[in-house]
């Protein structure tokens, strides 16, 4: 059965009007949480001071108790250390150490 143009708008406004039907057909909506986020937050920054610095002499027990050189704390050609991690000169290489595995001579 088709409608005409008119008879369709008609029963479109008699729907809208409609209060029964607007709840019938309401599609149920998530909840929504709004959370407030504090603008003022200051982290707490710590600060870890390591007991060995740039060009002290150090034993490494992985290289067969070799001598090494501290070349960085930080960074060494682009490459960042974790926390505690020394880059070593050790023979002809620059390694990775962990500040636990090294002793100071």
């Amino acid at each position: 059965m088709t409608y005409k143009k008119k008879d369709m708008d008609a029963l479109k406004k008699q729907l809208k009007n409609d209060p029964k039907f607007q709840s019938r057909t309401k599609r149920p909506t998530k909840r929504v949480i709004k959370k407030e986020v504090k603008r003022n937050f200051e982290s707490k920054k710590t600060v870890i001071k390591w007991n060995y610095k740039v060009n002290d002499i150090v034993q490494c027990p992985y290289h067969n108790n070799q001598i090494g050189l501290i070349v960085s704390d930080t960074t060494y050609f682009g490459r960042k250390v974790e926390a505690n991690m020394f880059f070593v000169l050790v023979g002809c290489r620059v390694v990775q150490m962990n500040g636990q595995h090294i002793k100071k001579l």
